[in-house]
């Protein structure tokens, strides 16, 4: 048995190659081309580099590439989370007729050995020398993508490989793919093709910078108005075709009208699997208590919103800073209070309230009386700067809940900036204006970086105002109550909220005396809603 110099062997995990490889699926008979979107694909196939094709889920970029791809012979493998970097390699090369094998060593150690099926020969391991085949084991480090790439090139045909749905490996795969990737873009035989969710061109050089220019870049935005209105007229002629068959399953009861061309086109909002949605409605026969298209919408916008909202929540972007003056109670002794002439608390009068301010005392507790009837100790505020955390996106959205049930679709600044001001307890010494404006752009950066494809929010016009980019966060946040959306965001929440950036703090930085002052002030006022509070003090307690 001969081994090829590939250096050390490392250990692969054994996996079906099956459950990695993506079926080939039945043929649509309501697709709906999009010639645009496929020649931008097409011309990127056809110059030979390594494409990337990206836009928002479930909007048919898969289908478009398959069609593109034609009878090419591809190797397509759907990734998920926790598939690893060896694990992709092996079922590539797997998949072009080479064979991973698993043998065990010494310490429970695993190394990995490929069959090599290639030239017209057969090379497998174990072969005795009786057999008359010829044999060869190839010892390949999966970690290593010149030898991954080595192998492929014996077989001499260029193969796309096809990773789709990539934005769900975890970022250190993605990482060690794309460095690969940089390499692979140097030799005529491996070819990629990156299939994904996220919002913008330049997603994967961010990732990896020494990507740049090394790939062609296709966007399948979401479905236009004439799209979808094509979609439209080949279901309804679809639905006529059905109906003129004759039925194999008798029923009396009539089919639900469809939404009109305009309703399914303001609730589906360009996506094509909700505008499906919508259109099969009319599939069946009405039931009692059946959904309205807004009913459907919400149902099924309302999981996507909560992975939305997952992901946002754990950006380190979605957290912002402030200070304000926290204030504490504490007992001060009296000068004036007579501890000679006072008998033990047990015998002593006693009083629970503080007889300056004539308020209970805040922890309930009671102090001595001496024979003059002064008290042992008065409760004092005291008070100091500390920074306080905010969750910027839970915020936003119970502010824009709150707009929406008044009909309005927007957030302006001042609008978000006399919010805080109002609710947050404790309340922002003060916001500055312009550290406002940047953790604003920082919530669409947090969208961009949570991979929110197509983004919840966008800004207006005027760059001060937050609008809801999609028409169907509006109808969920219109049909979900307060409690409702509480809930929806205590489950999101992170289990380790994020830390804010030091450039997410919303004070503008204060001198020490300007420090105290604010304090000052604070104490003063918490002091004169006490006094207006304050009754005549109780008699004091035998």
């Amino acid at each position: 048995m001969r081994l090829w110099p590939f250096g050390k062997r490392v250990p692969a995990v054994l996996q079906p190659v099956a459950d990695l490889l993506v079926d080939a699926e039945e043929p649509d008979p309501l697709f709906c081309p999009r010639p645009l979107v496929e020649k931008r694909i097409a011309a990127a196939l056809k110059s030979g580099h390594n494409l990337v094709v990206y836009g928002p889920p479930r909007q048919g970029k898969t289908t478009l590439l398959n069609r593109c791809l034609g009878d090419a012979r591809t190797v397509t493998i759907d990734c998920r989370p926790q598939l690893g970097r060896s694990q992709i390699y092996r079922v590539l090369l797997a998949s072009l007729g080479y064979s991973v094998l698993v043998s065990s060593k010494r310490r429970g150690k695993v190394s990995t050995t490929v069959k090599v099926n290639a030239f017209g020969n057969e090379f497998g391991a174990g072969a005795e020398g009786e057999s008359e085949r010829v044999t060869q084991a190839v010892a390949v480090d999966l970690k290593n993508p010149s030898e991954v790439a080595y192998l492929v090139s014996r077989l001499g045909r260029s193969t796309p490989f096809v990773l789709n749905n990539f934005h769900l490996l975890d970022d250190k795969t993605q990482q060690s793919l794309l460095f690969d990737l940089v390499g692979f873009a140097e030799r005529a035989c491996v070819r990629f093709v990156i299939v994904g969710a996220w919002p913008n061109a330049d997603h994967l050089e961010d990732i990896e910078p020494a990507l740049s220019g090394k790939l062609k870049v296709v966007e399948v935005p979401l479905w236009s108005a004439d799209e979808l209105g094509a979609l439209y007229a080949l279901h309804r002629a679809q639905a006529a075709a059905d109906a003129s068959a004759p039925p194999t399953v008798p029923t009396s009861a009539a089919p639900t009208a469809p939404p009109t061309l305009a309703e399914a086109l303001a609730l589906a909002n360009g996506d094509v699997s909700l505008f499906r949605a919508l259109l099969e409605m009319a599939a069946g026969p009405p039931a009692a208590g059946s959904a309205t298209c807004q009913d459907i919408v919400v149902a099924r916008y309302g999981r996507g919103m909560a992975n939305s909202l997952r992901a946002l929540l754990a950006q380190r972007d979605a957290a912002l800073s402030y200070q304000a003056v926290s204030l504490t109670r504490a007992y001060t002794r009296n000068d004036d209070f007579d501890q000679a002439d006072t008998p033990p608390l047990a015998q002593a009068k006693k009083t629970t309230t503080d007889v300056r301010t004539g308020r209970p005392f805040s922890d309930g507790a009671s102090v001595r009386l001496d024979a003059d009837g002064k008290p042992e100790y008065f409760e004092v505020l005291n008070g100091e700067l500390a920074t306080w955390q905010v969750d910027l996106i839970g915020f936003v959205v119970r502010q824009l809940h709150a707009a929406v049930q008044r009909g309005v679709d927007s957030l302006t600044l001042d609008e978000l900036a006399a919010a805080l001001r109002a609710t947050l307890p404790p309340a922002p010494l003060d916001i500055d204006a312009a550290k406002l404006n940047a953790v604003w752009l920082q919530f669409f950066e947090a969208q961009r970086r949570a991979l929110v494809v197509p983004p919840l929010l966008v800004p207006g016009s005027s760059g001060r105002e937050l609008r809801i980019a999609d028409r169907r966060l509006f109808l969920f946040l219109s049909s979900t109550t307060v409690d409702d959306l509480d809930d929806l965001l205590e489950e999101c929440a992170p289990d380790k909220p994020p830390r804010p950036r030091r450039r997410s703090s919303l004070t503008p930085p204060l001198s020490k005396t300007e420090a105290e002052a604010c304090v000052a002030r604070a104490v003063q006022a918490a002091e004169a809603a006490d006094a207006a509070e304050a009754s005549p003090p109780p008699a004091a307690a035998g």
